[in-house]
């Protein structure tokens, strides 16, 4: 992703052409695009292109593009304009094919692997989205789907106002020629109940989550054993809501406040934590959450210009580099090795990148927030399109973190200053 440059006169390296795999380690070697002109020693003219430098100071070949060679840093001149201009374009399109190359290598196991156990999100939402429907019809009270990541899917509004918390697993279809169904993930659900349905079928099944503590698959065929020792109701969805109505008093009641922040993952607890300091700070917005389950909206507001869709990320300090680093990379599945795969955002994904960091100010904690725009993240070549392969991390700058040296000969690219947001 973008860097500013390094403090201290150090020299700060180009961003490498993101590739698939990003481990924590290389994370530090995703650096900034071309530096400022004066970081060459001469001046960059109205009429060349970004990324094309005129050096006054050679008159032979006055025209520089730099080129990132082994992780180091290079220069090269040229006589003229054009040759400097196509022979950047040649080194650009060569980082784009380099990055398509590697994505190639595993776009086969991954088509297989989203043929296999893509949709399952998308399955399960529908499904939440016809319990609440149901819900609200046969009982006239409130409910909703929750946050990502929560334990529970659904809450259900009870006669005393406090909720009944549901969790969800889907399966397409019964296994062909057999007489079963599979439902995976099934296991950290106790004190609530489990509502596995078929889609294809259009049929469910109620389970206490205390039965399937300790289990990782739930294999139900209809009549043997366990089905009838742990099914607790039977049938289509209006006969499961029928069930849910009457026995609700069969589990603990929550809050709507607790049910929403009961994650299985600590690190979604941080998250919600950013999104309601987010709201503190920024309060005279409508606030929604997202329709797709899993994607890449965090958080959904209502602003001047409409409903903005919106990613949150968290920035921190980095050795002894300027301005805060940002990791811009979501999950790409896994490789036939089984190693994870990272890949940038894809323009589109999200219309404003939210970025959050806490520091400790005047005896309590205070957070400071950039909001960069989706199209100005592409502008600069963090977003995956057609064109560019996109970047892995970015670096932003504002009032906090450490600043970039004033008198360093490669200039911190700060352009995130503007979308700087104070702590209010």
């Amino acid at each position: 992703g973008a860097r500013g440059g390094a403090g201290g006169g150090k020299r700060s390296r180009v961003a490498h052409a993101a590739g698939p795999h990003s481990p924590e380690e290389k994370v530090e070697e995703e650096v900034a695009p071309p530096p400022a002109a004066d970081a060459l020693g001469g001046r960059r003219r109205a009429s060349t292109p970004k990324g094309v430098y005129f050096d006054e100071r050679r008159r032979s070949k006055p025209y520089c593009i730099q080129k990132t060679i082994n992780k180091k840093l290079q220069s090269f001149y040229f006589a003229t304009k054009v040759e400097a201009i196509q022979e950047r374009e040649a080194y650009m399109q060569s980082r784009v094919d380099a990055n398509l190359a590697k994505k190639q290598a595993v776009a086969a196991k991954r088509a297989a692997d989203v043929t296999k156990h893509g949709g399952s999100s998308a399955l399960e939402r529908e499904v939440e989205f016809a319990l609440v429907g149901a819900y609200t019809k046969e009982t006239q009270r409130e409910a909703m789907v929750l946050n990502d990541f929560t334990r529970g899917d659904v809450i259900l509004r009870r006669s005393d106002d406090r909720y009944l918390v549901v969790q969800i697993k889907t399966t397409m279809q019964k296994r062909k020629d057999r007489n079963y169904y599979r439902f995976n993930n099934v296991g950290g659900y106790e004190g609530m109940p489990v509502l596995c349905f078929c889609i294809e079928d259009k049929e469910g099944w109620i389970v206490d989550g205390d039965d399937l503590a300790g289990r990782i698959h739930l294999t139900l065929t209809p009549g043997a054993p366990l089905a009838e020792r742990i099914v607790l109701a039977k049938g289509s969805m209006d006969v499961l809501v029928e069930y849910l109505a009457s026995n609700m008093d069969k589990w603990d009641p929550a809050t709507k406040d607790k049910a929403q922040r009961d994650f299985k993952c600590d690190a979604h607890l941080k998250e919600m934590r950013v999104i309601d300091a987010f709201k503190a700070r920024f309060p005279a917005y409508a606030y929604e959450w997202p329709v797709e389950q899993g994607g890449h909206v965090d958080l959904c507001f209502a602003s001047a210009c409409g409903w903005v869709n919106s990613q949150f990320k968290t920035a921190g300090p980095s050795k002894k580099q300027a301005g805060l680093l940002v990791k811009l990379y979501s999950s790409a599945g896994k490789d036939e090795r089984g190693n994870r795969v990272y890949a940038p955002y894809r323009l589109g994904a999200f219309d404003v990148l939210v970025v959050a960091y806490e520091k400790e100010q005047e005896g309590e904690n205070k957070w400071h927030f950039w909001r960069i725009p989706a199209a100005e993240l592409a502008h600069h070549g963090y977003l995956k399109t057609k064109r560019q392969p996109g970047k892995t991390c970015l670096r932003v700058y504002g009032p906090v973190g450490r600043q970039p040296n004033p008198n360093a000969r490669r200039k911190a690219v700060t352009w995130t200053k503007q979308f700087y947001f104070p702590p209010s």
